[in-house]
């Protein structure tokens, strides 16, 4: 099921820090942008997607999901079962995200440095790839 804007799909439990419905239903993006991760990762000024990339949480499936505008989808789960923590499993989709723009986008410079920042975070903590 997709919503108006195909770049951005409605999946049941989806919930996307930056989807294009916000405006019809402000719930949506909410809830990933609230949790705690997602806001500790904000205030350090890394939760920025590049041009037509996405973040999104599934709270019932403990996953964190990443999309780069090269159309691929990175998701990573939390709790006992893949031994991470919501924060890791964010930092990770985070780093693959940027690793597929970085590698396609080579000159943008300001995305590396982002990519460096969440690699050195994922370094200081690192948990199950």
């Amino acid at each position: 099921m997709e919503n108006d804007n195909d770049e951005f799909p409605e999946v049941d439990g989806w919930k996307f820090a930056d989807s294009s419905g916000e405006e019809d239903d402000p719930t949506i993006g909410e809830i990933a942008k609230k949790r705690p991760e997602f806001q500790e990762l904000k205030d350090l000024g890394l939760t920025d997607k590049p041009a037509g990339g996405s973040i999104g949480v599934h709270v019932d499936a403990t996953m964190w999901r990443a999309r780069a505008a090269t159309g691929t989808t990175y998701g990573r789960s939390w709790g006992p079962t893949s031994g991470r923590t919501p924060k890791q499993a964010l930092i990770r989709c985070l780093v693959l995200m940027w690793t597929a723009h970085c590698e396609s986008n080579a000159d943008d410079k300001l995305a590396h440095k982002i990519l460096g920042r969440l690699r050195k975070m994922w370094d200081a903590n690192p948990g199950k790839p």
